[in-house]
């Protein structure tokens, strides 16, 4: 690095690699719907139900309220967030992460 106390962080890249790692097994062995956080890396496989995608919940980041700001709707998708907290809580029908 070219810089004085320069970091690499590899830590995305390991969840990353981690949550592929666990669908590969969960579609190994016969699963076809769930959904994996590991630290605000959200993997999703196939579909909530027969009829919805999973809702992924974002809060606004900065100020920590709990009015979620935007959805996602996702199936075989991954969902990436970076925040100070990089909490994620489940409401009604949505995976929350803020």
């Amino acid at each position: 690095l070219l810089r004085k106390n320069q970091k690499i962080d590899l830590g995305g890249i390991a969840k990353g690699y981690i949550a592929d790692k666990i669908i590969d097994f969960y579609k190994e062995n016969n699963i076809d719907s769930a959904i994996i956080n590991i630290g605000g890396n959200i993997k999703v496989l196939g579909q909530k139900d027969e009829n919805s995608f999973w809702s992924i919940g974002i809060y606004e980041p900065k100020k920590h309220s709990e009015k979620i700001i935007c959805s996602i709707e996702a199936k075989d998708k991954s969902i990436v967030t970076s925040d100070m907290k990089g909490h994620l809580v489940i409401m009604e029908n949505y995976i929350v992460i803020y």
